[in-house]
């Protein structure tokens, strides 16, 4: 038998120089399966011990809004289109005009008061525009007296957007309504307005996910809220009005919140699994995400993104997942702490907090989560706003009903149960009742601990390390007194 001859020496050091370059190339093919098979396996690992803990995972196990009758939403949906198409160039109905505008710690400007609306025009100008919408008006009236809700498929990524886009707009005309009839002194009309501003509030919370409980919130931080301290500032009302106007406030927001942050976990499944197919069409890394030089041409940079996208998608988007899913469970932890107790100081504990991650190996791997995790935390933190700036406003409807009947603000906020309130409001940031203070016959002072919940008297001022502005800058969120008019020595109070 022969034998094999020897291999020359030139080959021998071929193939090494082959085996060298290949070498890193194998590595990183190995630590890169490496990579997937632990994210894959811890994920399924932890899809299993949280099935085993009974959390919902998809949507047969999960309690959905009932859908209206056949056809409701999609009629519903049609009208507030059209009244859309209808308001092409009308300026004023969502104009750069602001109601209960603060103009110090404490105090606002009532703009139903004012004879005009700011620099934007005249009121004048603004029946106008909403006489021209008023077919269109009223029938988005008269569909909305109660919420709707769809058979919204969740499955679908986009299905919320185009929800929220037919009712955003319906929102901004009604409140504008409402603002223009409480100027004219009509009630009933401007009632009939927020009752279909409560319905977009609530057909938004039913609609599941995040973005239609933000918008939800803001139809109702931005439009509701503003019109009923504009209402109560004004004289004339009669008690079943003002019962009305009560019933005209949306609730309901936490257990709802809950619902849709499980359908956000459901979702965000579907996320990833796009993501994998295609890391460009959810957006991930996009040029200005990842701080590449600027003076790299455009055809490099978009090699090196792909690159990135598809290692990110094959060896750690199990990770991510894995990531963004245990940090979506503890806010959806602290999101049913809060429905519980509707005490908002200790459920912020239980909240995570967000740290970016420190090194480039993590920011590379936690690319989608770090996207999409900030945006819950903050929502939890608006609902406990919301629900506390409800509060206050069933309160101050109880207050002026009380003075309507007896000429003066009572001692104590039980002096207007069970006649004007079933209950004491609560103080959503601490889950205890609301505080108020009767300052005179016509004044009162009524507020909520405030973020830092600490009972600082009901002072307005501004904290230092605070973000925000209004009612939220404050030592404690106060419940707003009016600007004094012109020719009026001191502020007065609700009437």
């Amino acid at each position: 038998m022969s034998e094999a001859p020897p291999c020359s020496p030139r080959r021998v050091r071929l193939a090494w120089k082959i085996a060298l370059v290949l070498a890193p190339f194998v590595g990183l093919a190995v630590l890169l399966s490496v990579e997937r098979f632990r994210g894959i396996r811890a994920l399924e690992e932890w899809r299993a011990a949280a099935e085993a803990r009974g959390e919902p995972l998809v949507l047969a196990q999960m309690e959905l809004p009932e859908p209206s009758a056949a056809g409701r939403m999609a009629e519903v949906t049609a009208a507030c289109d059209a009244l859309k198409a209808k308001s092409k160039g009308k300026v004023l109905v969502v104009g750069n005009w602001q109601a209960m505008k603060r103009v110090a710690p404490g105090v606002a400007e009532s703009l139903c008061a004012a004879p005009l609306l700011g620099e934007a025009g005249s009121w004048d100008d603004l029946g106008a525009e909403l006489k021209a919408l008023s077919p269109e008006l009223e029938v988005v009236r008269e569909l909305l007296r109660e919420p709707v809700s769809s058979a919204t498929n969740h499955s679908d990524l986009n299905a919320p957007f185009r929800i929220a886009t037919s009712f955003q707009f319906a929102a901004a005309c009604v409140y504008a309504d409402a603002l223009h009839s409480i100027h004219d002194g009509q009630y009933d009309g401007a009632l009939a307005d927020l009752v279909a501003a409560r319905s977009v509030a609530l057909s938004l919370r039913n609609e599941g996910g995040i973005v239609p409980q933000v918008l939800s919130f803001g139809v109702s931080a931005f439009a509701i809220l503003p019109a009923v301290w504009e209402g109560l500032e004004q004289e004339g009302w009669l008690q079943e009005q003002l019962a009305r106007l009560d019933g005209a406030l949306p609730n309901g927001f936490a257990d709802a919140y809950v619902k849709a942050m499980l359908i956000e976990r459901f979702r965000l499944s579907l996320f990833y699994d796009a993501g994998r197919k295609s890391p460009h069409a959810i957006g991930l890394m996009a040029p200005e995400e990842d701080n590449l030089p600027p003076w790299m041409p455009a055809e490099l940079s978009g090699v090196i993104l792909s690159i990135r996208a598809r290692i990110w998608a094959f060896a750690w988007s199990h990770q991510d997942e894995l990531r963004a899913n245990r940090l979506l469970t503890e806010s959806i932890d602290a999101a049913r702490n809060y429905a519980a107790t509707h005490d908002g100081i200790a459920t912020k504990r239980l909240i995570p907090e967000h740290q970016s991650p420190s090194n480039t190996y993590d920011r590379t791997r936690y690319r989608l989560s770090e996207l999409v995790l900030p945006a819950f935390e903050s929502v939890l933190k608006s609902l406990i706003k919301i629900e506390t700036q409800i509060a206050l406003s069933r309160a101050a409807i109880g207050l002026k009903r009380f003075h309507l009947a007896t000429g003066e603000y009572p001692e104590s906020l039980a002096e207007l149960v069970p006649t004007y309130l079933p209950h004491v409001p609560i103080d959503h940031c601490n889950g205890r009742p609301l505080r108020y203070r009767r300052d005179s016959e016509e004044l009162f002072t009524l507020y909520s601990v405030g973020e830092n919940g600490t009972d600082d008297g009901g002072d307005p001022s501004p904290r230092a390390e605070s973000d925000d502005s209004g009612t939220w800058s404050g030592e404690d969120a106060v419940w707003p007194r009016a600007a004094p008019a012109p020719h009026d020595a001191t502020a007065r109070s609700i009437p």
